[in-house]
């Protein structure tokens, strides 16, 4: 409510405002008009949603204790208590496409204060139904699981939505940290306002972005080996299907090489998803931040391209502020150089 959306709006006469609600933040706003409108508009049952939803609420409320999502919430955190920070989580049927959504839930609201929940989704595993979650302790691949932990999941959207809000906010009761803040995104997006502010990268400087060396990608390889990390591929580059399927094939053969998990992320999506997990939950990765320069189109392409970048600067900058181990790699052209910089790296280290 009186956001500049809101007054744009009424001054060009649109047929109607429908008001969020301020204090529910993104990733929690499923049932909220922030998503239900857009399905209902979408021609999509969102009565049923609701229905599943009070159906999920009505029997959280008879067995709160022995509900599924509180005792697998509890699980998590008693597993992340003792070591095993990063899940696998793998959903059966049309729960799968709830994978992403999850991975921004459980990232962005138990990565804090030093602790963090590192869910990781398989873009390739998908069960037939049911659901599962595999703990692993650290980034090395040849580490055997540290548990796995199998349920049934609810039926519907919307019961599938409060069944994983319980589950995020258990993990952050029994964990002692605030699931519903964010304190370390908003720093990102300071940053990339400088970074726009100081003329480095917007649409009328032509300045070279600096790039890491090979022997920094090398160190921050040698360095993710020694200390058994993850490594988190955080990419600024154009989606596409193809691209993303590329992006899969070079994290494949980087996790070959390296014997460890390699995460592929895409910016700017993952600033409001893993982003606030990079930046303020457990220290458990190195961070290979990746560019690529920006086209001299002109026009509102040019210039989206721009603040992209700022977006990975401003990212860096935050990381580096944190102490995390983070290298910057921006490339004139797409995958085949990228890959080209960073496959002899990791066989290097």
């Amino acid at each position: 409510p009186g956001s500049p959306l809101e007054k744009h709006a009424k001054d060009h006469g649109y047929r109607a405002v429908v008001h969020g609600y301020p204090t529910v933040g993104g990733r929690f706003s499923g049932l909220s008009p922030f998503g239900a409108l857009p399905a209902l508009l979408a021609g999509v049952d969102v009565q049923g949603w609701i229905n599943d939803a009070k159906r999920s609420i009505e029997d959280l409320q008879k067995s709160s204790e022995t509900h599924s999502a509180v005792v697998v919430g509890a699980h998590i955190a008693a597993q992340v208590q003792m070591g095993a920070n990063i899940v696998l989580p793998s959903l059966g049927g049309d729960e799968a496409y709830l994978l992403p959504w999850i991975e921004q839930l459980v990232a962005e609201s138990c990565g804090k204060r030093g602790v963090g929940v590192w869910p990781i989704p398989s873009p390739t595993k998908r069960l037939e139904a049911g659901a599962e979650i595999v703990f692993l302790e650290n980034g090395d691949c040849a580490n055997p699981n540290a548990g796995r932990l199998s349920w049934i999941p609810p039926t519907g959207l919307g019961a599938n939505i409060v069944w994983w809000h319980v589950l995020t906010a258990t993990v952050g009761f029994l964990l002692g940290i605030n699931p519903f803040d964010e304190p370390d995104v908003n720093r990102a997006k300071e940053l990339a306002r400088r970074q726009l502010g100081s003329g480095e990268s917007t649409p009328s400087n032509s300045t070279p972005v600096n790039s890491a060396s090979s022997t920094d990608i090398e160190s921050l390889f040698t360095q993710a080996r020694a200390e058994k990390r993850l490594v988190s591929l955080l990419l600024f580059l154009p989606p596409s299907p193809i691209f993303e399927k590329s992006v899969r094939t070079l994290a494949e053969e980087l996790s070959e090489h390296l014997g460890l998990v390699v995460v592929p992320s895409f910016g700017p999506r993952y600033l409001h998803a893993t982003g606030q997990l990079h930046k303020g939950g457990s220290d458990d990765a190195v961070h290979l931040v990746c560019t690529m320069e920006p086209s001299e189109t002109g026009g509102h392409r040019d210039q989206l391209q721009r603040l992209t970048l700022a977006q990975a600067l401003g990212d860096v900058e935050a990381l580096q502020e944190r102490g995390r181990p983070v290298v910057h790699v921006h490339v004139s052209s797409g995958m085949d150089t990228l890959q080209s910089i960073l496959i002899p790296a990791a066989k290097a280290s």
